[in-house]
């Protein structure tokens, strides 16, 4: 086989999907007036657009979630995962046959995941997609009934029947795709597979161990079903902008899932075209709209679409490459700030007055100093074992609650201190702040070591947070010294006011 036979296939398939899409659109639109489908397109107004548009990049948030809940050993950051995943939904759309999609685990390695690990969410994905499509569809179609009474006789309880296997299959990959996948090895392995392939299959069966715990599809699923209703949605503000404005929600969200569903089959043609409106003006005619009108419809929500992923999908283009230390230079610039206030405030007070305890049970701001470098110091041991360990380090689920919420001082909501950071017998202000200096520098030190991709492969538990990787510890560390600033202004406050003893 010649060096040039993949580029012509490649060519090839491109030219055969061109040649697909032609015939499609001219079967389906031979009878269509064009002068009327570019007079549906006019009718959109900017306001439409632009409320089209935001809710185009709130589903782009959606899918942003979703991706990370499938990836839930390792971090990517929320901007350059949703950069990752416009760049992906932009290629799937324009190129043929959905090639495009395969951008989507070569991005993820790019930031980290392992290949086997993006390939499985990507699989998970979609079924779950097909799922929630499927789910609208026939809920909508009940709803409805129209399209239901339209069907030919005898074809209900085997339409049903068809639907309920292809749910029932999705689901099976979306929970049972390591299983499977093993036994298709152990199958392989009867029939003389190569231990090097066998090795590969296995490889696609960890990741889809990864992406398929019960609480990451759960929520997988949830955030999936908000994806479409929210592109239901999209379709409807169109819609009712371009003429159809008689036609509801669930009547749009019906007759829009046959486009999506021919959409997302990996049958679709370049850019969609084709495939997209013929499924998109079945769906409408079937609700009695005109194949005109529908096919013209058709053509311009399409139009828009285009436009819009085009539109976030250069931005994302923009974003992807980024500096591989952008999160630490980050991070370190804003936990050196946060420190520099701790000691402006801790040394503007009176020597005397840090000593002291407001009462029996409370900490003085000596003891509260040596808390902090207590914390800091037994975090950045561990950031060192692990710093010290090849490849990376899971360590379970991160609690999805923001790490800022650690600076808040609520008085109904307090986490005892582990007993190996609670601070010794009247320690000094002048040796507590020495410790954190020292502290400090050794955890600079370990976030300069390596690069993001490294640190945020990285995990270790904690009590509440759950997994958190190397940066988020570093920011936590910040964020805790934030909580303790506060309780520092209220104990010199109490302080200052309590008899000398």
């Amino acid at each position: 086989m010649s060096a040039l036979d993949d580029p012509r296939r490649k060519l090839l398939r491109v030219a055969l999907s061109v040649v697909g899409a032609a015939v499609l659109l001219y079967l389906l639109f031979r009878a269509v007036d064009w002068n009327e489908a570019w007079g549906v397109l006019r009718q959109l107004s900017p306001a439409a657009w632009l409320a089209a548009f935001a809710v185009h990049a709130s589903v782009y948030g959606l899918r942003t979630l979703r991706f990370a809940s499938l990836i839930p050993d390792r971090r990517v950051p929320f901007t350059h995962l949703w950069s990752i995943q416009a760049a992906n939904q932009m290629a799937s759309l324009l190129l043929p046959l959905r090639t495009g999609e395969i951008t989507y685990p070569i991005y993820l390695r790019n930031a980290g995941v392992p290949l086997e690990v993006g390939v499985a969410g990507l699989i998970v994905s979609r079924s779950l997609d097909l799922l929630a499509v499927l789910t609208i569809a026939v809920f909508s179609a009940i709803w409805l009934r129209t399209p239901i009474e339209r069907m030919p006789p005898g074809t209900g309880i085997p339409a049903v029947l068809v639907v309920a296997l292809i749910a029932a299959a999705l689901l099976a990959v979306a929970t049972g795709g390591a299983p499977f996948i093993r036994w298709c090895a152990m199958t392989g392995a009867r029939l003389g597979l190569s231990y090097r392939f066998i090795g590969r299959i296995e490889q696609v069966a960890r990741g889809f161990e990864t992406v398929g715990r019960y609480r990451a599809l759960a929520e997988a699923f949830t955030l999936t079903l908000l994806i479409w209703i929210g592109v239901d949605l999209f379709y409807y503000i169109l819609m009712s902008d371009l003429g159809f404005g008689q036609l509801g929600p669930t009547h749009v969200a019906f007759g829009a899932s046959a486009a999506i569903l021919t959409n997302l089959l990996p049958v679709n043609t370049f850019a969609g075209l084709g495939t997209q409106e013929y499924g998109w003006t079945w769906g409408f005619e079937s609700l009695g709209v005109s194949r005109s009108s529908a096919a013209a419809s058709a053509l311009a929500v399409h139009v828009v679409q285009l436009v819009n992923v085009g539109l976030l999908g250069m931005i994302a283009q923009f974003r992807l490459h980024t500096d591989p230390r952008r999160e630490q230079v980050q991070v370190t610039r804003a936990i050196t700030e946060r420190r520099a206030r701790l000691e402006r405030e801790v040394r503007a007070l009176p020597p005397d007055l840090c000593t002291r305890r407001p009462s029996p049970n409370e900490w003085s701001v000596a003891e509260i100093l040596e808390h902090l470098a207590l914390v800091e110091e037994s975090i950045v041991a561990r950031m060192g074992e692990l710093l010290s360990l090849p490849g990376d380090q899971p360590a379970g689920r991160r609690v999805r609650v923001p790490l800022f919420v650690v600076s808040w001082r609520l008085p109904s909501l307090r986490v005892a201190a582990p007993k190996a950071v609670l601070p010794t017998a009247q320690p000094s202000v002048a040796d507590s702040l020495a410790r954190l200096a020292r502290s400090r520098e050794r955890l600079t030190a370990a976030l300069a070591s390596v690069d993001d991709s490294t640190l945020r492969g990285k995990r270790f538990r904690h009590q509440v947070l759950g997994a958190l990787d190397l940066l988020e510890w570093a920011e936590f560390v910040s964020y805790h010294e934030l909580r303790h600033l506060a309780q520092i202004r209220a104990v010199a406050r109490a302080a200052s006011r309590a008899p000398l003893g």
